[in-house]
């Protein structure tokens, strides 16, 4: 079974002994960094994913990413 991503990668993220490849399929693959063998894949998006982060044992996800400027001046 080939578990390659179909779209480019778009965002990698290194956690311990797990990488994980977020892709403009909509997907992120989880592999083991050592072994390099396929764990998992996580869908759920409905756009390409642009971004993703390893909190504990969550990954956070985006498919579009804002900056906003927070810098507010007193009168």
């Amino acid at each position: 079974m080939l578990y390659r991503h179909v779209a480019e990668v778009n965002a990698i993220q290194f956690k311990d002994k797990y990488v994980g490849l977020a892709s403009g399929d909509y997907t992120i693959k989880l592999w083991s960094f050592d072994s390099e063998h396929y764990l998992h894949t996580f869908d759920g998006h409905s756009h390409g994913i642009t971004c993703i982060q390893f909190d504990g044992n969550i990954i956070i996800s985006g498919s579009t990413i804002k900056v906003f400027d927070v810098h507010i001046r007193k009168n």
